[in-house]
This record gives structure tokens, sequence and C-alpha cells, in this order.
């Protein structure tokens, strides 16, 4: 695929322990290196979440109790200028509590309840503005004379 927006992916799995947050946890890993991060899955409970409310930038909601997760989906992308600490994206999840209830958003706080494993892979990612560059740095230094 000439198209590809990554590289050089690399799979990982994690357990987080039991009181630990996911999301620090996964933004700590994803300013380790300068490569993105993203989520495949992740399986276990939590005992306490906070929501962002789509509304407003600054609402939230915490909800706290045994919670399944059902689905976990994060991003962190390296932002354009540059970076392992300078990062967009953020995790969303949806979980179901012991009475069947559905809830989900995106993610400002998830603490772990139960130790929580995350398969997760990182790569190098070039979005379109960096292939055109380096395209265009390839051509013209291909069309350069050797002296």
């Amino acid at each position: 695929m000439n198209s590809s927006a990554g590289l050089a992916f690399s799979p990982h799995v994690i357990t987080i322990g039991v009181g630990e947050d996911i999301v620090a946890k996964l933004l700590s890993l994803s300013q380790q290196r300068p490569r993105a991060l993203c989520t495949m899955s992740g399986t276990g409970t939590v005992s306490l979440v906070t929501l962002r409310q789509p509304t407003s930038t600054n609402a939230s909601v915490t909800f706290k109790g045994q919670f399944q997760i059902l689905c976990l989906s994060a991003s962190y992308l390296v932002a354009e200028d540059g970076g392992p600490l300078n990062r967009t994206g953020g995790i969303s999840v949806l979980l179901s509590s012991p009475d069947g209830h559905v809830i989900g958003g995106g993610v400002v706080v998830l603490i772990a309840g139960s130790p929580v494993q995350v398969m997760l892979c990182n790569f190098d990612y070039c979005d379109s503005k960096t292939k055109s560059k380096q395209a265009t740095t390839l051509k013209d230094e291909s069309s350069e004379q050797p002296p």
C-alpha cells in the first residue's frame, strides 16, 4: 500500500495492576518513544471511570463500582511539531455494569479494578504533510548533479 500512514508496527501486551490509572499508563508508554501508539484490545474490570461529557469541554461524570471492559480504544500520534511529549489523541471506552447497563465515552480517568490486559502496537507515523515534505526532499536531492 503506497498510501500507508504507518510503518514498522511492533505489538505489545501489557498488564495494568489493580488501582493503576489505565489512561496515565498508556500515555506514559506513548511518551517513551517518538512513535504512535494504538490499542487493539483491552480486557478486565475497572473500579472507577470519569468520562468527558460530549456537550461541554470541561464537564465530566464519574462512576464507581465494578465495570467490565467491553471495548477499549486508544490512539496517540506524535503532533506535527514533533517531540515525544507532544501528542494528539486519547482514549474511549465502553463498559458494562453488573446489572447489564452499558456506559461509555471519552475517558479522563480509568482505574483498574482487576489486572487489565491491553494489547497495543506502536509504529512510525507519517502524516500526508510529512510524506510530501519527504518526497520533495528526495526529489530535490536526486536532481542535484554530483560535483
